[in-house]
C-alpha cells in the first residue's frame, strides 16, 4: 500500500508554529519531506491536509502544497511505469533531483526559492533572497555558480567584495545567512 499526503508535524518550532511535511509511504516505510510552509493548529485542516479559511493567504499556500504534492505524484507514477517494484530510496533519489541544491546552479535554485516564497506570501524573505542572489551575480560577473563551488575561499572573497563596496557588518551578515539558508535548504 502506498500513499502521498501533506501532514502537519506535531512538534512545534521555536516560534510556536508547526512545520508542514509531505509524507510518502510505500511498503509500510515512511519518508518525510519538509515544505517551506509552517502554520498554527487552528489554521490547519487535518482531514484534507490543507490550510483552512482562518489563514489569511490560505489559497496561495494551498497552491504551493498542491504543486509539491503534484510533483511527488508525478515522480511516483513515473517510477511505477519505469519499474514495477521500486523502493522508497528510488523515489527519494528521483524526487530530490529537482530540489537538491548541491546538484543545481545557485541562481536557478534561488529563483525557485524566491518564487515559492512569493507564492506563500513571504515577500520580505523573497526580497532578501533576491538581493543576495543579485549581489552574488555581481561578485562572480554573472557567470553560473554551483553550490559545490562555494567554499571558504569564495566566501572570504565575497566578504571582501562586499566590504570594498561599502558593505556593513549587518548587511554582509544578512547576505551570508541567506547563502547559508539556501545551501542548507533541503
Amino acid at each position: 500500500m502506498s500513499s502521498i499526503k501533506v501532514v502537519l508535524r506535531k512538534k512545534a518550532l521555536a516560534n510556536g508554529s508547526f512545520p508542514i511535511f509531505l509524507r510518502v509511504t510505500k511498503n509500510r516505510r515512511t519518508k518525510y519531506y519538509r515544505t517551506p510552509l509552517n502554520t498554527n493548529l487552528e489554521e490547519w485542516n487535518e482531514d484534507t491536509g490543507s490550510f483552512n479559511g482562518k489563514n489569511g493567504s490560505y489559497i496561495q499556500k494551498n497552491r504551493v502544497l498542491l504543486k509539491i504534492k503534484d510533483r511527488a505524484l508525478k515522480t511516483y507514477y513515473d517510477l511505477e511505469i519505469e519499474k514495477e517494484d521500486f523502493s522508497l530510496e528510488d523515489f527519494d533519489k528521483h524526487f530530490r533531483v529537482d530540489t537538491n541544491p548541491a546538484s543545481q546552479d545557485v541562481f536557478r535554485f534561488s529563483e525557485e526559492i524566491i518564487q515559492e516564497m512569493r507564492d506563500a506570501g513571504r515577500m520580505g524573505n523573497a526580497k532578501l533572497y533576491h538581493d543576495a542572489a543579485n549581489s552574488i551575480k555581481r561578485f562572480i560577473g554573472f557567470k553560473s555558480l554551483r553550490f559545490s563551488d562555494i567554499d571558504v575561499t569564495v566566501l572570504n572573497k565575497y566578504d571582501a567584495f562586499l566590504r570594498s563596496r561599502g558593505g556593513t557588518d549587518g548587511g554582509i551578515g544578512v547576505k551570508m545567512r541567506t547563502i547559508r539558508a539556501m545551501y542548507n535548504y533541503v
